[in-house]
């Protein structure tokens, strides 16, 4: 049981992400009420999450097109290469530590088998879809970037997973089919709760990686995978909706969305330019009494500053 336990600390360790935690929502949901009604009274569609520069309340506030992009750098590609080297070491070394691995399990295990991580592989996916929907959550972009993103990430994981599969043909532990490296539920779990990391941030990613740490975990203890398996996996997942990102700049100006910008950026222009407003309308007056002994005389000296 030694070894299980590391490598459940090696998944938990590999996948932390590097991002910054998003700053806190400043705007009121007082405010954030108001803006809807405003659009509302306006002709303008409320659950609209983005809307383009030609729009009526665009236009009238001089928008500018703010994207927060997820650029390249290339310390991003240091955990998931760490990951998928680890577990291509493990195809042909270790052999004795992989069997090891098995044995821990199986005496965990026994006779009972527990396949439900054929579906909670699915479900960083879901919610990396689904939680921007929730009010007041802090994301990149909208549904439609969201989309883009979640079909180019699992288009890729899965044509890189299944030609490797193919490629390397490593037999399963409990079988003799060839397909077991990488493992593609892995990959999928790890995709998914990497791109609710890069999305909403680190703490609402942290539920999608103890998501797919368990699948990772249950797909050694059913007997379907390697250590390895996993482990190159996961980074593949993880390598792969970091792609999907970096490619949204190009992906947008394809689809022709480079002119579109978040409601939580029409909202932050909103408070920023009422607050301007607010500034040029303020007034200050002063009175100021005095008294002069030589002349024996009072008076109230007046300043008013507009």
């Amino acid at each position: 049981m030694k070894r299980f336990f590391a490598i459940f600390i090696i998944l938990s360790q590999f996948c932390a992400g590097s991002r910054a935690a998003e700053p806190a929502d400043t705007l009121s949901p007082a405010f954030k009420a108001e803006v809807m009604k405003a659009d509302s009274t306006a002709g303008l569609p409320i659950l609209d999450a983005k809307r383009g520069l030609d729009t009526p309340l665009a236009r009238r506030l001089k928008i500018k097109p703010e994207v927060d992009y997820y650029r390249f750098r290339w310390h991003q590609l240091l955990t998931p290469g760490l990951m998928i080297a680890a577990g291509s070491v493990g195809v042909n070394c270790f052999v004795g530590f992989k069997e090891g691995i098995k044995a821990d399990f199986a005496k965990l295990r026994g006779d009972r088998y527990l396949h439900f991580d054929d579906y909670i592989q699915y479900l960083p996916a879901v919610g990396y879809l689904g939680v921007g929907f929730i009010p007041g959550t802090k994301k990149r972009g909208d549904f439609v970037d969201r989309i883009l993103c979640g079909a180019t990430a699992y288009i890729l994981m899965a044509a890189t997973t299944n030609a490797i599969k193919y490629a390397v043909g490593e037999m399963r532990p409990d079988s003799n089919t060839r397909n077991s490296f990488p493992s593609g539920h892995s990959a999928n779990a790890f995709c998914g709760a990497e791109l609710m990391r890069i999305e909403y941030g680190n703490w609402i990613g942290l539920a999608g990686y103890a998501v797919a740490v368990t699948t990772g975990v249950m797909r050694m203890y059913n007997e379907r995978h390697w250590w390895n398996d996993v482990i190159a996996g996961a980074g593949i997942g993880i390598l792969c909706a970091r792609a999907a990102y970096w490619l949204l700049p190009l992906e947008r100006k394809i689809f022709k969305r480079n002119h579109r910008i978040s409601r939580e950026h029409e909202m932050e222009f909103l408070e920023h330019n009422r607050s301007q407003t607010a500034k040029k309308k303020e007034t200050a007056f002063t009175a100021v009494p005095y008294y002069d002994a030589s002349a024996r005389g009072a008076g109230v000296a007046f300043a008013a500053f507009f």
